[in-house]
């Protein structure tokens, strides 16, 4: 969250949060924050192993009407390979995937 909020700021430009799923209280909504038919996005994720997560936020906000542009990965532990496969733009920060 603090890397997401620090590029906002810095960028001057909105944050929403996905959830994995709408919490029991509170707004119960998977996606906090708004989010405009059409607008263009960037996906930031910390840490990804599988891909699998990120692809369902990316998911989740493309049914909210986002056009998810490209996914940046702090941390590409492999899961970067399944999410272009999916055919999203990755990049990712640093590449830390262990040896065979």
């Amino acid at each position: 969250m603090l890397l997401v909020a620090a590029v906002s700021l810095r960028a001057d430009l909105p944050v929403t949060i996905v959830r994995k799923q709408p919490k029991e209280y509170g707004t119960q909504a998977q996606v906090e924050g708004e989010v405009r038919p059409g607008a263009i996005t960037t996906l930031l994720e910390d840490v990804s192993t599988t891909g699998q997560q990120v692809r369902r936020a990316a998911e989740v906000l493309t049914d909210a009407g986002a056009d998810v542009r490209r996914i940046v990965l702090a941390i590409d532990r492999g899961g970067a390979d399944h999410l272009r496969a999916a055919g999203y733009d990755v990049e990712a920060v640093a590449v830390l995937r262990p040896t065979e």
